[in-house]
């Protein structure tokens, strides 16, 4: 929605806008027709909200195939979806979360959509196009994002130290209820895990009939040490004792 401007310099410029987006999809339509197949935009700039207070704004787009056809992908490179648009935004402005939300917005798709945080702050949010923009417009699959500029960080980065040791994986499926969502594991796992697991996330969520009221989510684990490289009998021990930990919190079992 635009709010109108009582004396505008020209007809064009008649208009507050409410929104970063608009100028990418409508500049993503454009690239489209001109027979480009990967989309990648962004945008800072003033918006102003309903009361026409002012405020700094970020905005991304990704619209397409997530790269080039090539030897490895055979030719038919993959479109972007949630997850990849979300991986390559958090490379941008750091590790975030994503928190269910039934905001409603007429560009954003309800059922691809939620609010970022960052560190404790809600930033903004993250989405698909709604299927009907995309039509309109005639764009492929496209995803885009808008956040508060004032609130992301801008401190320094420190290089982190990395282990000489060679990293190795492991993956646990836990039976959690349906209804349960992933972000207090994430928080707890975060709170309890000791420092030999340097991250952990979500790879596989399993419904069937033969579960019941239960599902089951897979997660990977990444275990590396600074002092040694871990033998299976340690490894055996972090993934035991992490286990306990999440079934004596959340009394949920191994599947």
């Amino acid at each position: 929605k635009k709010r109108d401007l009582a004396n505008p310099i020209t007809n064009e410029l008649n208009t507050l806008r409410t929104t970063l987006l608009i100028h990418l999809i409508e500049a993503a339509s454009k690239n489209i027709r001109f027979g480009k197949k990967s989309i990648r935009l962004f945008e800072v700039g003033k918006v102003f909200d309903k009361d026409r207070n002012e405020s700094n704004k970020i905005s991304f787009l990704f619209s397409g195939e997530v790269e080039n056809a090539n030897l490895k992908n055979h030719g038919k490179p993959e479109t972007i979806s949630f997850f990849e648009f979300a991986k390559r935004v958090s490379n941008i402005i750091g590790d975030f979360s994503i928190l269910p939300s039934t905001e409603k917005n007429a560009l954003i798709n309800p059922y691809e959509y939620g609010r970022v945080v960052l560190g404790k702050k809600d930033i903004g949010y993250i989405s698909r196009v709604h299927l009907q923009i995309e039509k309109e417009f005639g764009l492929p699959p496209t995803y885009v994002c808008e956040f508060d500029f004032d609130k992301l960080p801008f401190e320094r980065k420190i290089a982190e130290e990395f282990s000489k040791f060679p990293a190795t994986s492991r993956d646990l499926s836990i039976l959690i209820p349906k209804q349960m969502q992933y972000l207090p594991i994430r928080e707890f796992l975060h709170s309890i895990l000791p420092k030999e697991i340097e991250s952990f996330y979500p790879i596989d969520l399993y419904e069937s009939e033969d579960l019941g009221d239960k599902m089951s989510l897979t997660l990977k684990f990444i275990l590396c040490s600074f002092d040694k490289t871990l033998n299976d009998e340690e490894i055996k021990r972090i993934m035991d004792d992490t286990m306990k930990k999440l079934k004596e919190k959340f009394d949920i079992g191994i599947r």
